[in-house]
């Protein structure tokens, strides 16, 4: 049997199949403890999510049965929706559709003196939830501009939502683009890192300005430029490492309804053509030899795709 691989686990936790990942820590020699202690949550009757407020807690109790069963069923996004309503209807009688539950819980966790978010992370519906938070200014070097965004770091962390429920918290939401900038959840980050500086901040920073200057930009597209932005600045192939495990494959799993996937694998082709003259290079060592053609080459598909954009 093969060790455990960290880099794998997390791949197939995204994925949203608790029986898949059951059958990888099966095949592996030293899956026992975590089988044990998914067993105990998600076949037995352990719970995870605990807030000290009576009514936050009663919410959590309600969406970690729905987490349970959206994570161990064959379901669509809406299925899961309808799911939601129906559960926590005892609690908001009021509701009467998706988008008012949305607001109801909202409002809700508002009015707890908590902050949070009730919305869609596909394809599961998805809570977020932190008790405090605090905002900053910051300036970020983007590769064609200056930016200012706002900054809010989230601390006391109740879930980052299904990914990390699924996966013990090893993945999941780490920040987000808003309206004014980015969230990031504090635990999450070193923040004098590159995984910090790059890889969140400039990462957000770009969605931040394509969708001031390109609000109907697809998600595909919003991914594949940030992830360019990354190559630019970074200065190692870790990054790059992570993409290649993460595209999409060829069952079509790297079609645009699957923004990170299909982003992943036009850049790794993309570099591939630029660097190496061929359609797809996924072995780490030709990549290790050519790391310092990484950020010019990523730089000018990043400027192609901008030509595009104003052609367009």
């Amino acid at each position: 049997m093969e060790p455990f691989d960290k880099q794998k686990f997390k791949n197939i936790c995204l994925n949203g199949d608790y029986h898949q990942v059951i059958a990888y820590l099966n095949s592996v020699s030293d899956g026992g403890k975590w089988l044990t202690k998914y067993k105990a949550v998600f076949e037995g009757d352990k719970y995870l999510l605990k807030a000290s407020d009576e009514g936050i807690a009663k919410l959590l109790r309600i969406y970690e049965d729905y987490l349970k069963w959206a994570l161990t069923n064959e379901t669509t996004t809406d299925q899961c929706k309808d799911h939601l309503i129906e559960k926590l209807l005892p609690m908001f009688p009021d509701v009467s559709d998706w988008d008012s539950l949305v607001e109801t819980v909202n409002n809700f966790i508002k009015e707890k003196g908590y902050h949070g978010m009730l919305g869609v992370v596909l394809p599961y519906p998805n809570i977020m939830l932190w008790k405090k938070q605090a905002s900053s200014k910051v300036k970020v070097e983007l590769p064609n501009d200056n930016v200012e965004i706002d900054v809010v770091r989230m601390g006391g962390v109740i879930t980052r939502g299904w990914a990390s429920y699924l996966s013990w918290d090893k993945v999941g939401a780490g920040g987000w683009v808003t309206p004014t900038g980015t969230n990031y959840f504090a635990g999450q980050y070193n923040t004098l890192s590159s995984e910090f500086k790059v890889g969140l901040l400039k990462h957000e920073a770009q969605h931040f300005h394509d969708l001031k200057n390109f609000p109907d930009m697809e998600s595909a597209e919003l991914e594949y430029r940030a992830k360019l932005v990354e190559m630019i600045y970074h200065k190692n192939t870790s990054t790059l490492a992570s993409f290649i495990g993460r595209m999409g494959d060829e069952d079509g799993s790297d079609h645009k309804t699957n923004p990170h996937g299909h982003a992943n694998r036009r850049i790794v082709q993309g570099l591939s053509n630029c660097i190496f003259g061929r359609e797809l290079e996924v072995c780490p060592d030709v990549w290790k030899k050519a790391k310092n053609k990484i950020p010019a080459a990523a730089r000018k598909l990043f400027e192609e795709d901008n030509k595009k954009l104003k052609e367009s």
